[in-house]
């Protein structure tokens, strides 16, 4: 128990004021010998209770650390440090649950396999399958992901789901298993991979399926569903959103004695910002760019043009053919003269190799066009940050989002068993477990304290209302094939070399094929 308690002394180290620690200061602040404050790291590591940046060394809180609310009688699911109960008590039994559990034991402790509990599927049946999970993402998430497998197991006794994690490449493996009648029963994946697979008939609609089991899609914010609906039918359940805004580099606002810019706000007032915080002479080394930008159409440059009065196509939500619109043109030359005529944002050969937001979060851009990503903002960036709502343009404010959810497989075994799991997984206690530090689609989890609380960034609540009233990008199954197309033509209007009603002229009969192939 002595080494329990020790364990549980470094745990409480982690604060929202001090997310991330050495090495150094857990033996200082624990009377402890490097070596000692080493073991003790390296086991919390391996658990998964602490992780460790592979650059800086140094150690925040894991994923595992849900686990300490995660028990017999399946009480709420943490996703926030400001919402951490860590009770001596319930950090032990957790610390003790995970040492039993490489014994072999888990179940017995945390109540996952107890089926005295179980419930029948939400539809009321008992059907018993079992069911593969396929998704992308990073070797450490995996845990997260079979955590919530194992909370899904623990309230019903039909279903059993075998997780398959795929660190690479899983569209393409996805497409061979399609293509040899062997896909996964679900998928958790970005909406434009879906969408790109709903059409030709490999993803199943999900409406029929939402009704028997009484899933409410109003449940969910209103773009991150119509992200999923083509042709009347909806293809996936949500279950994190990005949207654009823009990140403030607050230390460098504040050393140049520049007020933070606060919504609303015009596109102009962004430019002169821009203007005031730009230091340097053009291609100078170590210049400082008064904003950084990715080029992307879902988050930034649709929201652009729409603000503008501008039209990119026939349909917003389901084009069949791309305009050329003079408030389109107008907006998006603006957008091209922040590279080309103000010199205030960077172009890929000022960033040094750096991709644009590791060039923001390097301290070299005072400001940065992009979607909300938390986590890797936490992790990166060595300054305080906050968010700002994209400024209004002569038409009003105007915004845009993607999504990453979860869908059913058409050719797979057990399609409505598949369906109860994705709307575990996409419900209040599913995303709880998941989301994590990004936009959670279902409402009651974005608006709560664990989400709206945890910061930085500060203005969380802007975020939120940015995607209330956010339009997703084009839904067809053809948009990412017109991302690529539109991003080649306007390579060369970043770089100066075209105007952007050049670009709109070049781009329509290649985006108008594209458009007019058909699902």
């Amino acid at each position: 128990m002595e080494t329990l308690a020790k364990g549980l002394r470094v745990l409480e180290l982690f604060s929202v004021q001090e997310s991330e620690l050495s090495l150094t200061q857990v033996a200082q602040r624990l009377g402890m010998t490097k070596s000692t404050a080493q073991r003790f790291l390296y086991t919390l590591r391996d658990l998964g209770y602490l992780v460790q940046h592979t650059q800086t060394k140094r150690y925040r809180l894991g994923n595992r650390y849900r686990n300490l609310v995660l028990g017999p009688t399946g009480g709420a699911v943490m996703t926030s440090r400001t919402d951490r109960a860590f009770t001596r008590r319930g950090v032990m039994t957790s610390l003790v649950s995970a040492s039993i559990a490489s014994a072999g034991m888990a179940a017995c402790v945390a109540g996952v396999g107890n089926r005295q509990q179980a419930e029948p599927l939400a539809d009321g049946s008992r059907a018993s399958a079992t069911i593969i999970w396929g998704t992308a993402g990073r070797p450490d998430l995996a845990e997260q992901f079979q955590m919530a497998v194992d909370r899904y197991h623990a309230k019903q006794s039909s279903v059993r789901v075998t997780l398959e994690v795929h660190p690479e490449q899983f569209n393409a493996k996805l497409d061979a298993q399609i293509a040899a009648g062997t896909p996964p029963t679900v998928i958790r994946a970005g909406d434009t991979t879906i969408m790109a697979r709903a059409a030709g008939g490999a993803i199943a609609a999900l409406d029929e399926l939402a009704k028997r089991h009484r899933v409410d899609l109003k449940q969910f914010y209103p773009s991150t569903v119509e992200s999923y609906r083509w042709r009347g039918k909806v293809y996936g359940l949500p279950w994190l959103a990005l949207t654009g805004m823009i990140w403030t580099n607050v230390n460098f606002f504040q050393t140049n004695s520049v007020p933070l810019p606060r919504d609303p706000w015009a596109w102009e007032d962004l430019l002169n910002t821009a203007r005031r915080l730009t230091t340097g002479q053009a291609g100078e080394a170590g210049r400082i760019f008064g904003i950084g930008l990715v080029d992307r159409w879902e988050w930034h440059l649709l929201p652009l043009v729409h603000s503008w009065g501008g039209k990119l196509f026939d349909n917003d939500l389901d084009p069949t053919k791309m305009v050329i619109d003079a408030p389109a043109a107008e907006a998006l030359q603006w957008y091209s003269d922040l590279y080309n005529a103000h010199h205030v944002a960077p172009k890929a050969p000022d960033r040094d190799g750096l991709s644009a937001v590791r060039f923001f979060q390097s301290g070299r851009a005072a400001t940065f066009m992009s979607a909300v990503q938390v986590q890797d903002m936490r992790i990166q960036a060595k300054f305080s940050f906050d968010l700002v709502k994209l400024p209004r343009g002569k038409k009003g404010f105007a915004a845009g989002s993607t999504t990453a959810g979860f869908a059913v497989l058409q050719q797979a075994e057990h399609v409505p068993q598949g369906f109860d799991f994705i709307s575990f997984l996409a419900g209040e206690e599913g995303q709880r477990i998941l989301v994590g530090d990004q936009i959670p689609a279902h409402r009651a989890v974005a608006e709560s304290d664990a989400w709206l609380k945890d910061v930085p960034p500060q203005n969380r609540k802007a975020a939120l209302e940015t995607l209330s009233v956010a339009t997703p990008a084009p839904r067809g199954p053809q948009w990412e094939d017109v991302q690529g197309a539109l991003a080649k033509t306007f390579a060369s209007v970043w770089d100066g070399k075209k105007t952007a009603l050049q670009g709109l002229q070049e781009a329509k009969p290649v985006v108008d094929s594209i458009l007019g192939k058909g699902p």
